[in-house]
C-alpha cells in the first residue's frame, strides 16, 4: 500500500509491506464514526491518526495536513481507509489473491 505527501515541497511516497490484521479492528471502529455522518475535527483526527497507523508512523497527522491539498485531503484519507476494509474482506467477499500489498 502506497501514499503520497508533500513534504519540503517535494513529493514523497509511503509504504508498507502490507496492512496488519489488527488495523481491520480499528477500521471497523473507524466505520462507526465515519456513518454517524457529522465530519467534526474529532472525527478528522481519528482518520488521520488511523492513516498514520496504517503506515507504521512513517508521517504524522500534521504532516498530512501540510503535505495534501484541501480538495484531496478527506478524499485520500477515506480511501486508505476503504482500501484497508475491501483487503480485510475480498476473501469473505469471493477475492482471490489475499496477498496484494500494494
Amino acid at each position: 500500500m502506497h501514499f503520497k505527501l508533500m513534504i519540503d515541497d517535494k513529493e514523497k511516497t509511503f509504504s508498507v509491506p502490507f496492512v496488519k490484521g489488527r488495523i481491520f479492528r480499528k477500521a471497523l471502529k473507524m466505520n462507526r464514526t465515519l456513518n454517524q455522518g457529522e465530519l467534526t475535527e474529532e472525527v478528522l483526527n481519528e482518520l488521520e491518526e488511523f492513516v498514520c497507523e496504517v503506515f507504521e508512523n512513517q508521517f504524522t497527522p500534521e504532516q498530512i495536513e501540510d503535505g495534501l491539498p484541501i480538495d484531496g485531503l478527506m478524499a485520500t484519507l477515506r480511501g486508505v481507509f476503504f482500501e484497508v476494509i475491501n483487503r480485510a474482506t475480498s476473501s469473505i467477499q469471493g477475492g482471490s489473491d489475499t496477498s496484494k500489498n500494494d
